[in-house]
């Protein structure tokens, strides 16, 4: 599953995010790449390393399609290979356990940042179970919103949630 998520930061703080990781302190990203990734891992990194269960994966891209050649995101799943380069603000979400890569920039500067999330769902298949539920639902509701199922399907949901949650 990839969900990309689009405005994720207005304007003016897309703009004040830009600046404050231009002037951070970058250090080479083989700096915390494990022996594998080391001998293809070609870019720069913000000093932060924290331990948690890595679930999700997201790239925020800061520096828009426009602003460099080549550094497009190619992430393999289930479904596929695909290629992913969003306009600056945009954010892609994927599962953690998809192999990916960046191909060279060869013109101008990819910016982005990338981050892991921990669910509160360990389990990637129950997470993708709750999200296919959850858009059903949406779905069904936006369609008809009396409709009683809409109320039932949602407290299965929230049951499941409640079950399946690690607090």
């Amino acid at each position: 599953m990839l969900l990309a998520i689009p405005d994720v930061l207005t304007p003016d703080q897309l703009t004040e995010g830009r600046r404050l990781i231009e002037a951070a302190d970058w250090i080479d990203g083989k700096a915390t790449a494990g022996h594998q990734g080391a001998r293809v891992k070609d870019n720069m990194q913000l000093p932060v390393d924290l331990r948690l269960r890595t679930d999700l994966s997201c790239t925020f891209f800061f520096a828009g399609p426009e602003e460099y050649d080549g550094g497009e995101l190619i992430i393999e799943d289930t479904y596929g290979t695909k290629s992913v380069k969003l306009p600056a603000g945009h954010l892609i979400l994927y599962p953690s356990t998809s192999l990916h890569q960046v191909t060279p920039v060869t013109r101008g500067t990819r910016l982005c940042s990338f981050f892991w999330l921990q669910s509160m769902i360990r389990d990637g298949g129950q997470r993708s179970l709750l999200f296919e539920m959850d858009v059903a639902i949406q779905r069904l509701g936006a369609e008809n919103p009396l409709h009683p199922s809409v109320v039932q399907l949602t407290g299965v949901y929230h049951n499941l949630l409640r079950q399946w949650a690690e607090m």
